[in-house]
C-alpha cells in the first residue's frame, strides 16, 4: 500500500494514505490562538497536519480535543538540540508539546479514537528556523488522552500569544 496523490479542494495537491480521505480543514484569516476542525464523524484513527506560518510571541504548542480544558491529559516531549529532553507533563489540559517555538510550525501526528478507550496520539513538531543559517527545531510528542468519548473535534492551541494568519488544520480519517 502507498500514499496517493489528492487535490486538496483549495487548488493545493497534497499525498493522503489510500485508507483515509479528508474530513476536515480550518485555514484562519486572522491572528488566533486556537485553531480547530469541529463536527469530525466518528472514526478509528485521525490523522492532521498544523501548519502556522508564524506566532506573534516565543510559545508552546498544544493540542486539545473536543475542547475539553479538563485535567486529564498527559504527555512527553523528546526535543533535540538545545532544548531538554523528556520532558513529562501529567494531569495537564491539553496535550503539551514543551518545545518552545519562535517562528513557522509544522505539526504532523496521529491518534486513534477506539469507542469507550483513552486516546493516544504520536506528533512530530517542527519549528522553523529564523534563517538559513539556522537548523529547524524538532520535537516528538506521545500523548493521551483520559476519556472515553469519541472525538469531535481537533484543536491546536497556544500557551501565549496567537498563530499568524493562514495557519491551516486539516485532517484526515481513515475509512471505517
Amino acid at each position: 500500500s502507498s500514499t496517493v496523490l489528492a487535490s486538496d479542494g483549495a487548488g493545493q495537491l497534497t499525498f493522503v494514505p489510500p485508507d483515509y480521505q479528508q474530513i476536515g480543514e480550518m485555514i484562519s484569516s486572522s491572528t488566533s490562538g486556537t485553531i480547530s476542525v469541529n463536527n469530525l464523524p466518528v472514526r478509528k484513527m485521525y490523522t492532521f497536519d498544523f501548519y502556522a506560518p508564524g506566532v506573534s510571541a516565543a510559545m508552546n504548542v498544544n493540542i486539545r480535543f473536543n475542547a475539553d480544558s479538563g485535567t486529564n491529559y498527559t504527555s512527553r516531549t523528546e526535543a533535540g538540540g538545545t532544548d531538554a529532553e523528556n520532558l513529562d507533563n501529567v494531569s495537564a489540559t491539553s496535550i503539551i508539546a514543551q518545545f518552545t517555538i519562535n517562528n513557522s510550525v509544522y505539526v504532523h501526528g496521529t491518534v486513534q479514537n477506539t469507542t469507550n478507550s483513552p486516546k493516544n496520539l504520536l506528533s512530530m513538531y517542527i519549528a522553523g528556523a529564523s534563517a538559513a543559517s539556522g537548523a529547524p527545531g524538532k520535537a516528538q510528542v506521545a500523548g493521551n488522552w483520559f476519556s472515553t468519548a469519541n472525538i469531535s473535534s481537533i484543536s491546536f492551541i497556544t500557551s501565549t500569544g496567537t498563530f499568524n494568519s493562514g495557519s491551516r488544520l486539516t485532517v484526515y480519517a481513515s475509512k471505517d
